[in-house]
């Protein structure tokens, strides 16, 4: 029989490792019909060996166990023949595998981890490594908190016990995808000659995420220009965030709504410019006339047609368009639309038929389209008594 180590010499067997297994650390010598049988036997340490002594070690902790072998050979024709040795057992090194994680969705539950597995009977550790994810839970129960889309790098490691040695790092990864977000202004309406209102925009109903909010944002509409614009209805639409938390998380599209641009209540004047020069300061003769101006402003934003209609002695006292000479009809557009009017003028002139006092005189100011809150009566035109 030769062993690895000579008679009573004390030298190590190899480390072997902290498993159930076969110790053949002597072999028989060769010419020996039928091969002869090496038995084992533990003089001390904390192996046990199978009972039929042909060396299967069956459990043991760390440290070194001394063994003898022998020969114990069939019948008469062979003698016994020991040695003695002893081996030191070794922790094992455990392995982890890991299968894959599944994509998700931001939004989604946490995630119980269970994608790997170790070599020993301590539960793996998870960490993360980078991306937006943190876990809870502990040793064994934990769970991967997902934070916002992107991939999550999780780190994975298997604690040593009596047996085995710690367990190296193993890496396994969690993709997590943009979630769905509408983003549609709501409707607005602004009045002519009034601050552009403050445009808002809703998320669809369920789709933001726990505590997640829209942020500031832009927004254009299809006014031509800007508040000198026809009136009528338009469009508002916000413009999705390129940075920031809801841009990196959600997969946007944005929606338009109405912008109503609408016309203002009358809020325009209508003045009698004062007179010059008082009737009846000096004595006129019958050709010589004066003339008033009667004022209106529009400020509602619509076009609007201004008619002047003059009643008492018509037969002395006209109304005419200012700007042209003629008619008693102007039209005053909105304001703000370059070399458009905004006010018009009517020219109010009494010609005197006698020497006397003026008749007395009113201008009856109409608007089409009718503007709500517009002085319903007359405008009163007088002067003094001529002599």
């Amino acid at each position: 029989m030769s062993c690895p180590y000579p008679s009573g010499a004390g030298r190590p067997v190899p480390y072997i490792a902290y498993t159930a297994g076969e110790i053949s650390v002597c072999t028989a010598s060769a010419g020996s019909a039928p091969p002869p049988l090496i038995t084992y036997r533990s003089v001390s340490g904390s192996a046990i060996l199978a009972p039929d002594g042909r060396g299967v070690l069956l459990s043991t902790t760390l440290g070194t166990v001394f063994l003898n072998a022998w020969i114990g050979g069939p019948g008469t024709n062979y003698v016994n023949v020991g040695t003695a040795g002893y081996f030191t057992t070794a922790k094992n090194a455990p392995s982890i595998t890991c299968g894959t994680l599944p994509d998700v969705q931001y939004g989604a539950a946490a995630i119980l981890l269970t994608v790997c597995s170790g070599g020993d009977s301590a539960p793996v550790v998870y960490r993360v490594v980078s991306g937006p994810g943190m876990l809870a839970g502990f040793a064994g129960s934990q769970s991967l908190v997902i934070r916002g889309a992107g991939l999550i790098t999780l780190s994975v490691t298997e604690a040593g016990t009596a047996g085995f040695t710690m367990a190296g790092n193993q890496q396994v990864t969690q993709n997590v995808t943009q979630a769905p977000l509408d983003i549609t202004a709501d409707p607005k309406d602004w009045t002519f000659g009034t601050a552009e209102p403050r445009f808002t925009a809703s998320a669809g109903t369920g789709q933001l995420v726990g505590n997640d909010q829209l942020p500031k944002l832009i927004y254009t509409t299809n006014l031509p220009d800007g508040a000198a614009s026809p009136l009528g209805t338009y469009t508002i639409t916000p413009v999705a965030p390129t940075t920031g938390k809801i841009a990196t998380d959600y997969s946007i599209k944005v929606h338009g709504n109405n912008l109503n641009y609408q016309a203002n209540t009358f809020a325009g004047k209508i003045v009698v410019a004062p007179l010059v020069r008082a009737f009846g300061a000096v004595s006129v003769s019958r050709t010589k006339s004066k003339t008033l101006t009667v004022e209106v402003t529009n400020n509602t934003g619509a076009d609007v047609t201004f008619t002047a209609a003059v009643s008492g002695d018509t037969g002395e006292v006209s109304v005419v368009n200012e700007a042209t000479g003629t008619g008693t009809t102007c039209e005053a557009y909105r304001l703000g639309t370059g070399a458009n009017p905004k006010v018009c003028m009517f020219s109010v002139t009494y010609t005197p038929a006698a020497v006397g006092a003026m008749p007395a005189t009113t201008v009856q100011i109409t608007a089409d389209p009718a503007l709500p809150n517009m002085p319903a009566g007359p405008v009163t035109v007088s002067g003094q008594g001529i002599k």
